[in-house]
């Protein structure tokens, strides 16, 4: 994560001494304290957050704090928070009126692949709240595929099948059963991601006692199989089918609009299944 800050200087309460009178009529003395107390401006901030295809800028823009003097101020004053203001009363009667300045900040969220403004937004923090900080990063596609692996990892089928195996000279057939287009949800550090995956790719490699490779874009089926493999040697075989799946996803975070993202391709390799050939001898008999 790259962040630049700049500023963050936080401002003191401002205490005036107690004015005191006394009412002509009860001749009781009344006192009054008036305590203005300025929100701590963190300065302007520039972060980008996540890698690779799904990066964000979001930057901060301190406008300071409310026109202190009470007047008219800066032309734009009206765009500044509102002072907040309490009252309270001592055992003594001394009244105290606490005036809290807020700093104005802007908020934007850029999207850096297309250069798209998310977020415009403005907001006041007074004393004591917290400054608004950049979200965390959104989830990696590593960590979506992590999180989907299994739910999208799925096997082959084979004929012969496992229990009997091959034998040389006799064609094996290789297929899968798509499950289609998959949807695929993961929440992590704040983010809220949902997307929608499709099976675009299919691999069947083959080791062992020999070696083959298949690469098709679709998964067949037992009457029509993607693959033909015909074994020419006696021996244990490693079949590995890997599956490939694309599509989007869609990123949200609390408060942030639904940005969508290219995703994949991402491959999800299945357990390996051992697959043993045996080889039938023919006898010539007289």
């Amino acid at each position: 994560m790259l962040a630049t800050v700049i500023g963050g200087v936080a401002s003191p309460a401002q205490a005036q001494d107690a004015v005191c009178v006394i009412d002509p009529i009860t001749k009781v003395k009344k006192c009054r304290i008036e305590i203005t107390i300025e929100g701590p401006d963190a300065g302007d901030t520039t972060v980008n957050i996540g890698t690779g295809s799904v990066v964000f800028r979001w930057e901060r823009y301190s406008w300071g704090t409310t026109d202190a003097r009470g007047g008219p101020g800066p032309a734009f004053v009206d765009f500044f928070c509102t002072p907040r203001t309490s009252t309270s009363v001592a055992a003594d009667g001394t009244e105290t009126t606490t005036t809290e300045l807020g700093v104005y900040y802007n908020i934007i969220l850029i999207r850096i692949d297309t250069n798209e403004t998310v977020i415009f937004d403005f907001v006041c923090v007074y004393p004591g709240d917290p400054v608004p900080d950049p979200p965390p990063p959104p989830p990696t596609e590593e960590e979506f595929r992590n999180a989907a692996e299994p739910v999208l990892t799925f096997e082959t089928e084979l004929n012969p099948r496992v229990a009997f195996g091959g034998i040389t000279g006799l064609d094996t057939w290789f297929w899968c059963a798509d499950p289609g287009q998959t949807p695929v949800g993961l929440t992590l550090r704040g983010w809220t991601a949902a997307a929608t995956v499709d099976p675009v790719g299919m691999a069947w490699n083959i080791g062992g006692t020999a070696e083959d490779g298949f690469q098709r874009t679709a998964c067949g089926s037992e009457e029509d199989p993607a693959v033909t493999w015909q074994p020419q040697t006696k021996g244990t075989y490693a079949v590995e089918f890997v599956s490939t799946w694309a599509g989007t996803w869609t990123l949200t975070y609390d408060g942030f609009p639904a940005e969508t993202f290219p995703l994949g391709p991402l491959d999800f390799p299945s357990p390996a299944i051992d697959y043993d050939v045996d080889e039938f001898v023919g006898v010539l008999s007289e």
